[in-house]
C-alpha cells in the first residue's frame, strides 16, 4: 500500500472515478486536474468517446500542449 504521506509536496491524488464530470454529447469528460490545481501550469483530463465518434475536433490551445493516449480503438484527427 502506499503512504500518501511520502508523496512530494503539491501532489494531486484522486481515487478511482473521482473528478469533475462532464457529460459531452457522445463523449464524457472527467477533469483530474487543471488550472486551479495546477495553479494554470497543465490539465489532466480523461475523454470517454463512444465508438464511431468524431471526438473533440479540430481546436488548438494557445498556451497549452496536449498528449493524447489512446487505450483501444484509433481515433482520427
Amino acid at each position: 500500500m502506499n503512504n500518501l504521506n511520502t508523496l512530494p509536496k503539491g501532489s494531486i491524488v484522486l481515487k478511482a472515478n473521482e473528478g469533475r464530470k462532464y457529460n459531452c454529447g457522445k463523449m464524457t469528460a472527467v477533469f483530474k486536474a487543471d488550472e486551479e490545481e495546477t495553479k494554470e501550469k497543465y490539465s489532466v483530463s480523461e475523454w470517454w468517446l463512444e465508438p464511431n465518434s468524431d471526438g473533440p475536433g479540430a481546436h488548438k490551445h494557445q498556451d497549452n500542449d496536449e498528449v493524447f493516449y489512446v487505450l483501444e480503438g484509433t481515433l482520427h484527427f
